[in-house]
C-alpha cells in the first residue's frame, strides 16, 4: 500500500524449491544422459568428474541467461583424458526432443506458482 510517498509490503511469496540449482541439475542430468549416450561415459561414476560438469553447467546457466543462440559446453580431459563437448541454448532446442520435456516440470512450477 502506497501512503505518502512510503511503500509497505503486505505479503511476499516464494518457493525455496524452485531456483537457480534445479535448473543446474536438470542441466547436469540432461547433459549426463548425452554424454552416456554421445560417448559412452558414466559422469556419475566419478565424483570429480561430476563436480567439473556441475561447474560448467554452472557456467552455462549464466551465459544462456544472456544470449539467446547455442552456447558450446568444451570440456577438456573431463574422464580418462577425453573431450567431451555438447551445446544448448535457452530454448532447449539443442536437437533432443528430451530436453524441453526434462525441464517441463520446471517451467510448468514456475508457471502455475507465478505472481498471487
Amino acid at each position: 500500500a502506497f501512503n505518502k510517498g512510503k511503500l509497505k509490503v503486505l505479503a511476499t511469496a516464494f518457493d525455496p524449491y524452485l531456483g537457480g540449482r534445479n535448473f543446474d541439475q536438470r542441466l547436469v542430468d540432461f547433459f549426463s544422459a548425452e554424454f552416456k549416450t554421445k560417448y559412452r561415459m558414466d559422469v556419475k561414476s566419478k565424483v570429480r568428474a561430476l563436480l567439473r560438469l556441475q561447474q560448467e553447467c554452472e557456467k552455462l546457466k549464466k551465459l544462456m541467461s544472456s544470449n539467446s543462440t547455442d552456447i558450446p559446453l568444451n570440456i577438456e580431459c573431463f574422464m580418462d583424458d577425453r573431450d567431451v563437448s555438447g551445446k544448448m541454448n535457452r530454448y532447449c532446442t539443442c536437437g533432443q526432443a528430451s530436453s524441453s520435456k526434462e525441464n517441463e516440470g520446471l517451467v510448468m512450477h514456475f508457471s502455475l506458482k507465478g505472481p498471487t
